[in-house]
């Protein structure tokens, strides 16, 4: 589950989730740091120790339509 957003450019981090549930975070805190150009997601399974780092991109509603006509 998504535990935690921060934006490592101010060391800020919102804690969204615990034990599954919402944490009754601060929104407007949290629409601020995923508003940052490079954000870091925090995603705990409870299965382990094993770490992975995944790079995405902007999926903005234009960069679909404009990419979608495109095939492989």
């Amino acid at each position: 589950m998504l535990t935690s957003c921060s934006d490592e450019t101010t060391a800020q981090t919102v804690q969204l989730v615990a034990g599954g549930a919402p944490t009754g975070y601060d929104e407007a805190k949290a629409v601020q740091l995923m508003g940052a150009p490079e954000i870091a997601l925090t995603l705990d399974l409870g299965m382990g120790e094993a770490e992975a780092t995944v790079w995405t991109c902007d999926l903005s509603h234009d960069y679909v339509t404009i990419n979608g006509h495109y095939r492989t």
